[in-house]
């Protein structure tokens, strides 16, 4: 059996030889292939990798042969590329525009509306105020480690959203909620890509976290309108400080101004009306002893001054008549 055999398989090289040698070379030629910009290639060898270490394991952009299929694979991976994984384990799935989110969050467990979160059905998160937040994740990253990126991880996906869950329950521990809402939101998204990458990093998943950003960041929508609420008021009185401390700003000064110049003004009305009292205080003490001298011409002296005094505005005199009489021997002296 053999012989027949044999000899068919040579008869079949003498007649097709040509034709098979062509299939022979377009088999072996089909083991080149092209790696692109932005992508390496791992070339497994009947499910090995091929290669002692990196350097021989990863081949980089341009022309790559290998053995044809099925004996050899070639896995192409990018690089250079931002992948994107959005995280919605940490939400209720029960969002509205109206909450920030453009229509209900999906996630792998089962959710049904009502009046309070299910905290072992709903997604969340404690923060260190002991408030529940809800939260949609963007996590962006790009391929450190193509062996064990494309070789040794199952889900890469699923590793990292379990990443930046644990990173983000951790993180939100730590800050008030009313911090995470305002200028801590930052804050928190750098602690959570550094927490998430040290995670990757000890899991040996050849991935590098880019960022972490927040598609949504709130408590639960059932306390939504209460919690802006409070939002609201708080800004009101940061506001309202905001303003007494200008105000204070603005008449502490001018206060201190006003009092200094009536300090002054009193001081130099203090000072005038010492000096006035003083002279006054000294011309009494010369009158005084003058009249002690000469009491009669003193008396008479103060009295010509005193009607002086009294007539020096008056611009017209009238001098009447006694009752039924007449003056005789009447002398009037009009001062010029």
């Amino acid at each position: 059996m053999a012989s027949p055999l044999m000899g068919l398989v040579g008869f079949v090289l003498r007649v097709y030889h040509w034709p098979i040698l062509v299939l022979l070379v377009l088999y072996a030629g089909s083991g080149l292939t092209s790696v692109q910009p932005g992508q390496v290639a791992l070339v497994l060898r009947m499910g090995r990798l091929v290669g002692d270490n990196p350097g021989q394991q990863v081949h980089e952009s341009g022309f790559l042969f290998a053995l044809p299929a099925p004996i050899d694979e070639v896995l192409r991976v990018d690089v250079e590329k931002i992948h994107s994984v959005r995280v919605t384990d940490l939400a209720s799935g029960l969002g509205s525009e109206q909450d920030g989110m453009k229509g209900p969050v999906t996630s792998s467990r089962g959710f049904s509306r009502r009046d309070t979160i299910n905290p072992e059905q709903d997604g969340y998160c404690l923060t260190g105020d002991d408030n529940v937040l809800q939260t949609v994740l963007l996590a962006r990253y790009r391929v450190s480690d193509p062996v064990r990126y494309a070789l040794e991880l199952e889900d890469p996906d699923a590793l990292l959203r379990d990443a930046v869950c644990t990173a983000m329950v951790t993180s939100a521990g730590t800050m008030a909620i009313e911090e995470m809402m305002a200028e801590g939101r930052f804050t928190l998204s750098s602690m959570v890509r550094e927490r998430a990458q040290a995670l990757l990093d000890d899991a040996g998943a050849g991935m590098e976290l880019v960022a972490v950003e927040f598609e949504r960041l709130s408590p639960p929508f059932q306390v939504l309108p209460a919690f802006r609420e409070v939002v609201s008021s708080m800004i009101d009185a940061v506001t309202l400080i905001e303003e007494a401390r200008e105000y204070g700003a603005t008449e502490v000064p001018a206060a201190l101004a006003r009092s200094t110049t009536r300090i002054s003004e009193a001081r130099a009305q203090a000072a005038q009306r010492l000096g006035r009292a003083r002279g006054e205080s000294e011309a009494f003490e010369a009158l005084l002893a003058e009249y002690r001298q000469n009491p009669d011409v003193v008396r008479v002296r103060l009295y010509r001054e005193s009607i002086e005094r009294a007539l020096e505005p008056v611009t017209k005199r009238f001098v009447p008549p006694p009752a039924g009489e007449r003056y005789e021997n009447l002398r009037i002296t009009i001062p010029f």
